[in-house]
């Protein structure tokens, strides 16, 4: 047991390590001052004096910022460097050290953490880069000039940073948890909405995922995305026609609502694939039984066959029909959009996806079933149903240029929206393939295929 003489011994040496650090810091020993100033800082007579922080700080600084001591960094080294920063500022009371620590050094602390944190980020190590996160937010507080703000390190958008890179690596958690701080601090960003519901709705929790989309939409009433999102919920569960029934009371009082419209006529497009997707199920099941049908000796059973065959196909005849509506009123409401917001790529590129689509699909589904007492009858007809074909795949092809014309003229202002550019690009030249694809245009076809090539 130590005597009082032995604790002031004790707590001397330890300043001791404190100067002796110092000293060897001046002379460039920075090898003798770090292993003294270590022991200074796990020691409860120097651990929270601002003298030791500081020189923590200034020594931790030297290793990071000079090659010639590159052997003494490891893995904990800059981590180190931001703590003693702060420690440093937040035991300085009396503001001894305040011209080298609050003023320099928590900002370059901060800017390694942030480095640090991004390349934790990279590695897909978030316990990493939530850590390092963290502690630019805590430096945030200390920034008595806002320096860091000026850089755009603010607690915002590391906010935003950790939960779109942990969404990303599907750590839904960790993004739930960081997109929820930034709805608390009413982030402008209807995202982090979607966002943190698709966290819910990866985990099983409908519910809850819609509550969050109902908040988004309550704060960004015209955001097509969220209202699509909320769509698609709505659809897995089998309940479209509840946001069909907002949708419809919202125009009611705003009925030359572009947005509002749009969307609605893409509830329609997602009723007319159901309808199609269910139509083209039915006539397989119908053309099998025919088959089996017309291989069964039995005439018992091969009447069955046939008749159940015969039920398929009607079946898919209503279907296709009901397609139809369903189509009709979707390409009412994307011509509606063109007339209202005749720049906004949006309307085009839906009213050709709906004519290239279904529109063109009912008129193969007529063709494959077209026949004819005699091959003039047939080719007559077929002549007849190909005309109408081009005439849609034409239009569609309009619409498609005209989607590309808009984004052909879109900004480039940053990053984001380079990327933002490039990915419609490549989404409407994908289409207008397409096109070419069922106009049987091969040539048009890989004209287009090499565009998107030298693209991407």
């Amino acid at each position: 047991m130590l005597t009082a003489a032995g604790l002031i011994q004790v707590a001397q040496a330890q300043k001791s390590n404190v100067e002796s650090a110092a000293i060897y810091l001046r002379n460039s020993e920075i090898a003798d001052a770090k292993k003294a100033i270590d022991e200074a800082a796990i020691h409860d007579e120097t651990k929270n004096d601002p003298k030791m922080w500081y020189y923590r700080t200034a020594i931790y600084d030297t290793i990071l910022r000079n090659k010639d001591y590159s052997s003494l960094v490891d893995a904990n080294t800059t981590e180190k460097f931001v703590l003693a920063a702060k420690g440093c500022v937040s035991s300085d009371e009396k503001k001894r050290y305040e011209w080298y620590c609050a003023n320099q050094a928590i900002i370059q602390s901060s800017f390694d953490a942030y480095n640090a944190a991004f390349t934790a980020l990279q590695e897909k190590d978030y316990d990493k880069a939530v850590k390092f996160f963290e502690y630019v937010i805590a430096n945030i507080a200390l920034d008595k000039d806002g320096q860091l703000k000026k850089n755009n390190l603010t607690d915002k958008n590391i906010y935003n940073a950790i939960y779109r890179s942990a969404f990303v690596d599907k750590k839904f958690e960790i993004s739930r948890t960081y997109s929820k701080k930034l709805i608390d601090m009413d982030y402008n960003d209807p995202l982090i909405y979607y966002f943190n519901a698709e966290t819910y709705l990866q985990s099983g929790d409908t519910t809850k995922a819609l509550e969050i989309v109902s908040m988004g939409r309550n704060k960004f009433t015209n955001d097509k995305d969220l209202i699509n999102y909320e769509l698609n919920i709505y659809l897995k569960q089998g309940k479209s026609d509840v946001l069909l029934n907002k949708v419809n009371e919202a125009l009611s009082g705003d009925p030359d609502n572009s947005t509002l419209i749009y969307v609605r006529g893409n509830i329609y497009d997602k009723f007319a694939a159901d309808k199609y997707n269910a139509a083209e199920k039915a006539q397989d099941e119908a053309e099998k039984l025919e088959r089996k049908g017309k291989s069964e000796k039995v005439p018992a059973n091969k009447t069955k066959l046939m008749a159940q065959s015969k039920k398929q196909s009607v079946l898919a005849d209503s279907l296709m029909k009901e397609m139809r509506a369903k189509a009709i009123l979707a390409e009412t409401d994307y011509k509606r959009k063109i007339e209202l917001d005749p720049e906004n790529v949006d309307g085009h590129y839906a009213m050709g996806a709906l004519l290239n689509n279904y529109e063109n699909s009912i008129i193969v589904n007529k063709i494959n079933k077209t026949t004819g007492d005699n091959q003039q009858v047939y080719d007559k007809k077929i002549a007849l149903l190909q005309k109408e074909q081009r005439a849609i795949l034409e239009r569609a092809l309009k619409h498609f240029t005209d989607a590309l014309a808009i984004v052909e003229n879109m900004p480039e202002v940053d990053e984001d929206k380079k990327r933002e550019k490039k990915t419609l690009k490549i989404m409407v030249l994908e289409s207008i393939k397409s096109v070419y694809k069922n106009m049987n245009n091969e040539l048009k076809f890989m004209e287009i295929k090499k565009q998107i090539d030298e693209i991407e």
